[in-house]
């Protein structure tokens, strides 16, 4: 049997909308709210093989653990998951929102 891949993302990020801001610059600014798309995934697996997971778009919340079903991979043994924060160039100027 195929196993399902699960990817829980739990916020490695202190985060809290009441803190304030001041980068370098010296302007102080509030976050409200910090979401990201989590886009191009791969897992490398048994013995380093790679197995790309189309067509997945991920909107992460700063403020909670996210957790995607991958899907039904021939996967035994996960030595890492490889992702880019962003959504790539062809669906996002295709306009369609995920």
């Amino acid at each position: 049997m195929t196993p399902n891949i699960l990817l829980l993302h739990p916020p490695k990020i202190t985060y809290s909308p009441t803190i304030s801001c001041v980068p370098d610059l010296g302007h102080q600014f509030k976050l409200t709210r910090l979401e990201y798309y989590i886009s191009g995934i791969s897992i490398t697996h048994d013995g380093g093989m790679e197995t790309k997971v189309s067509d997945t778009y991920i909107l992460a919340k700063a403020n909670q653990t996210n957790s995607v079903l991958l899907g039904n991979l021939d996967v035994t043994n996960i030595e890492s998951i490889n992702f880019s924060i962003g959504v790539d160039q062809p669906p996002n100027l295709r306009g369609n929102q995920v």
